[in-house]
């Protein structure tokens, strides 16, 4: 019976284990805390702002 509650719940994983999955250039992900959160991707507009907010500082 336990052998069946160890397998519902998701495993966490390790930096090593992370850096090994390849998501190709499309994808962004980061790890937090033991699970992998997809990233998304910025916009034209957020990359003027950020290159403004650079440029200043």
């Amino acid at each position: 019976m336990a052998s069946l509650l160890a397998l519902s719940w998701p495993r966490l994983l390790t930096v090593e284990e992370f850096l090994q999955i390849d998501l190709g250039p499309e994808l962004k992900a980061d790890l937090a805390d033991g699970y992998i959160r997809m990233m998304a991707g910025g916009s034209p507009a957020h990359a003027r702002v950020r290159m403004n907010l650079y440029r200043f500082l």
